[in-house]
């Protein structure tokens, strides 16, 4: 399949190397010139555990380009992968995601083919129904589900261990505009894990806030692991850790986290 990557950050990168050692033909590019040409170049540095490995065994199917619209004319799929930073006031800003989609529309209106555009940016419930839909038709003159598909595919993933997250998830969130849409991008993040995976496919609302819950969540587990060991501290005579262990053994908490 011909896929785009735009965003080639500390999660983009080790994406389109996976889709490119799967067999695809994948463009990817990232506003940093700096970046594209230290992987054009050979020269790019990472701590990331097999993330230079992969870069170099996806060689022949990985093309890093100058331009959005080379990236993006001809693909089936394009995956958005660009900060969303946090506003004062708690939630996620969209401002690179919608630069992004306003300047994909002239490739994607030149591609024949249907595309799908796939949103793994975190972002705030409503976002891909409210601002990112309008965008995205203003951007490509389509109404959503006729030439153009969305998706929302946020990644669960930890630093230092993104590829081998992305290979052994314990699911795929999927939010979708259309069923074809989401056919898609199912079948292109199938080809990349190493075990059967779940794949919960919902409404575009749905998984944003699948995803905003879980980041919460995780949140408050480490908080509240944070409040035991300073409860531990003044009681004294505790190993944090065995309490930990022991309250992790229950099916309702788990040990993660």
């Amino acid at each position: 399949m011909e896929i785009s990557v735009i965003g080639l950050g500390k999660l983009g990168l080790p994406l389109a190397a996976l889709f490119a050692n799967s067999g695809h033909k994948v463009r990817g590019f990232d506003s940093s010139h700096g970046l594209r040409e230290s992987l054009n170049s050979g020269k790019f540095q990472s701590g990331e555990p097999q993330l230079r490995e992969f870069l170099t065994s996806a060689k022949g199917n990985l093309k890093i380009c100058e331009s959005i619209a080379e990236a993006v004319q001809g693909s089936e799929a394009v995956f958005i992968i660009v900060p969303t930073p946090s506003l004062p006031t708690g939630h996620f800003s969209n401002e690179y995601v919608l630069s992004t989609i306003e300047s994909i529309g002239p490739a994607v209106i030149k591609t024949e083919n249907k595309i799908v555009i796939d949103i793994v940016s975190t972002v705030m419930p409503g976002s891909c129904t409210g601002s990112i839909w309008n965008a995205l038709e203003k951007s490509t003159g389509s109404k959503i589900g006729e030439k153009v598909g969305l998706c929302y595919n946020p990644e669960f993933i930890a630093l230092g261990s993104v590829i081998k997250d992305m290979q052994y998830p314990d699911m795929h969130l999927l939010g979708e505009s259309h069923d074809w849409a989401g056919d898609v991008i199912e079948n292109v993040l199938s080809s990349v894990v190493q075990k059967q995976v779940p794949c919960q496919r919902m409404n575009l609302t749905e998984a944003e806030l699948v995803k905003i819950a879980i980041n919460n969540f995780v949140t408050m587990k480490i908080s509240y692991a944070n409040s035991l060991y300073q409860a531990a501290e003044k009681i004294k005579g505790i190993d944090i850790d065995r309490v930990t262990n022991a309250i992790g053994l229950d099916s309702r908490i788990g040990a993660k986290y």
